[in-house]
């Protein structure tokens, strides 16, 4: 099963399509935004863990298995609501997925223009791989923010765009990518998951080009490294795809290598990328012109390249 957001990133996310949560106090609300859970590595001292991402099965995308932990916080906000207090609590110490959902459910009731609220439940929705219902939260959460014209958080952009991914509105998903982008917190991972779209949709020479941008920018991108291995192998150019493997397992001082191996890349990114990505790497593994992903209603799809 695929989960969001997320979700992608350095060694690891979405998209790159998990997110996994975390509070942002940007806004006097709860949030729940991407984090990923790594190693640290020389390049991520002054910014830990912003882009890499989660190993787990299950979206978007984590995106894509159980996420981590959230790890959120309320908002500085006075006179906050006992009973919404409470709720917001039960969410935060939820040990399942549906024990969470029951409990920003009940944030919901008590506080319905709460952007938050609604978007912490998309969230935990769109890891259950409940496209439709996560994408009619994530909706409702930009709709709220719109109308008070508050600050716009970029992840319920990712979010809702791993969630309309999922269910075939690509041109959707991949503007809300777009605009997440200008986002400095996460513009590198709403760009992976615009790369990781287009080579979805069959833009492979775009996704190419994007992939290559966004590690031009930082060689340690290492899920990025892997995805322009599967988009090159995919393409027929099977040494450049070798080449860039090889990039891989020695970036970051061979961290590339103990998270992205043969052996494991594949079990890495599976249910975080879109199929077609991770039907491209799985090809590349086992030096075929063809490769094997699940499709995001679970069935398993075979795809030539």
């Amino acid at each position: 099963m695929f989960s969001s957001p997320l979700s992608l990133t350095r060694a690891s996310p979405p998209c790159s399509r998990q997110c996994s949560v975390r509070a942002s106090t940007k806004n006097p609300c709860l949030r729940l935004e991407s984090q990923k859970k790594t190693r640290p590595t020389r390049s991520e001292k002054s910014n830990i863990d912003r882009r890499r991402a989660l190993a787990a099965p299950a979206v978007l995308l984590s995106l894509l298995a159980l996420p981590g932990d959230a790890d959120a916080a309320l908002a500085e906000k006075k006179n906050v609501d006992k009973a919404l207090n409470d709720a917001f609590n039960k969410a935060l110490r939820a040990e399942t997925l549906e024990e969470a959902d029951a409990a920003w459910t009940e944030a919901i009731e008590l506080a319905p223009d709460n952007s938050a609220c609604w978007s912490n439940r998309g969230t935990i929705r769109l890891q259950q791989g409940r496209w439709a219902p996560a994408r009619d939260d994530l909706q409702k959460a930009l709709s709220l923010e719109v109308a008070d014209e508050s600050y716009v958080n970029a992840i319920i952009l990712v979010n809702l765009g791993n969630t309309q991914g999922a269910l075939g509105d690509w041109g959707s998903a991949m503007q809300n990518f777009d605009k997440a982008s200008r986002d400095s917190n996460v513009g590198e991972i709403a760009r992976a998951n615009h790369s990781l779209a287009l080579f979805q949709i069959g833009e492979t020479e775009k996704a190419i080009s994007e992939a290559r941008g966004l590690i031009r920018k930082d060689p340690g991108f290492l899920d990025m490294r892997c995805a322009l291995t599967a988009y090159l192998w995919a393409s027929g150019a099977e040494a450049e795809a070798e080449a860039e493997f090889q990039a891989l397992q020695e970036a970051d001082n061979g961290v590339g290598g103990d998270l992205y191996g043969k052996s494991m890349a594949l079990d890495r990114v599976r249910g975080r990328w879109p199929p077609k990505p991770t039907a491209a790497l799985d090809a590349y593994l086992r030096l075929k012109r063809s490769g094997s992903a699940l499709d995001y209603d679970g069935s398993t799809i075979k795809v030539d390249f």
